[in-house]
């Protein structure tokens, strides 16, 4: 529906799904894609140079990120899309569809196959460089949304007007107040707490009546 992190995280896992890892993703500077800002004195001073979701995901599959700087660098793409923006809507009406999932699924099921038959060329190299997705890898959690917290000393994870009770059975090793941790946003909605290590947190959300007695008894 939009060109938003989801719908690149989506595209990419559906990507995957068929073909594998690739080696590389060409891409313009949109801020779904990428981070085209300047660096803060703080992330001058540690050295750090920020990542989008997108960014930090692809290092994560070992995927290089390549920025095209000019509207002229994704020539081929454009003149894609324009066959695209033409002949796939044409298809769409005599299909009589007019709405998103019915499109996925001809462009999936019959489309791209067809189109890539007739006007593909053969590369000349013709060795696939993708890679298979190792057993090990969840792309749930490496195509999803990360962002760091701190354990307060009550064992809280505050995130988003949420709050999330980390379990005290963990040892101290494992977590303890000021610890960071990382809130993973799967495309699915839900939330999962983990150490910078990617040790997964047992936690419980403190609902809303639960934080209210919690204050009032700090209170009294």
């Amino acid at each position: 529906e939009q060109e938003t992190t989801d719908a690149a995280f989506r595209l990419l896992w559906g990507w995957i799904e068929r073909c594998g890892i690739p080696q590389a993703v060409y891409c313009d500077r949109k801020n779904a894609y990428v981070l085209d800002r300047e660096l803060t004195v703080q992330e001058q001073l540690a050295g750090i140079k920020p990542k989008s979701h997108i960014q930090r995901a692809c290092d994560q599959l070992g995927i290089e990120v390549i920025i095209a700087r000019s509207a002229q660098g994704k020539g081929p793409v454009e003149r894609s899309h324009g066959v695209y923006q033409d002949r796939f809507v044409k298809e769409l009406r005599l299909a009589g569809i007019n709405e998103i999932e019915s499109a996925n699924a001809l462009l999936t099921d019959s489309y791209l196959d067809t189109v890539n038959k007739r006007f593909s060329k053969p590369p000349i190299d013709p060795v696939d460089a993708h890679v298979p997705l190792l057993p090990t890898q969840s792309l749930a959690d490496i195509l999803c949304r990360k962002q760091q917290r701190v354990v307060s000393r009550d064992y809280v994870v505050r995130f988003q007007n949420r709050m999330f009770q980390v379990m005290r059975s963990h040892p101290p090793t494992v977590v303890r107040p000021g610890t960071r941790v990382e809130v993973h946003t799967w495309l699915d909605g839900s939330l999962h707490v983990l150490t910078t290590g990617g040790k997964r947190l047992r936690v419980e959300e403190i609902k809303h009546e639960q934080r209210t007695s919690k204050e009032n008894a700090r209170l009294a």
